[in-house]
């Protein structure tokens, strides 16, 4: 039985065992506790507040903490590196799997931006013209 006491109490057994919370304790008490006439008492007069429920509580699985090796901690910080490189904002509270997606569309969009631009402004490309002497090499 998991309780809740507004008191201090203690319990004692016909056998010797005893049973002693403070003030403000919750948990659970031994089946002997909950059988005793005195904590049937301190229950019945509001001392202590005994949690029941029908229907059975299924604990909480919590997985244990992942161990990162040192490679997957440098490649994280180098995809932190990147992140920042490309200002993807709180990137450094992101896994590595949301991570490397926000890199990936952040670099995306800036390939898409320098596709964008207009070719006005971009030099010409002559493809008669050696690079390194200047000079038309094809033609008439």
């Amino acid at each position: 039985m998991f309780i809740n006491t507004n008191k201090s109490i203690k319990v004692k057994s016909n056998d010797g065992k005893i049973f002693e919370v403070k003030t403000g304790w919750i948990g659970e008490v031994p089946e002997w506790v909950a059988e005793h006439w005195y904590f049937k008492a301190l229950c019945k007069d509001g001392t202590v507040t005994a949690i029941v429920s029908s229907r059975p509580v299924k604990a909480a699985v919590v997985a244990p903490p992942k161990e990162q090796t040192p490679d997957a901690k440098a490649e994280l910080e180098t995809l932190r590196k990147r992140a920042a490189e490309l200002k993807i904002p709180k990137s450094s509270n992101l896994g590595k799997d949301k991570l490397t997606a926000a890199i990936a569309e952040a670099e995306a969009k800036l390939q898409q931006k320098d596709d964008n631009i207009d070719p006005g402004k971009k030099e010409p490309v002559d493809d008669n013209v050696d690079p390194g002497n200047n000079e038309q090499t094809g033609g008439e």
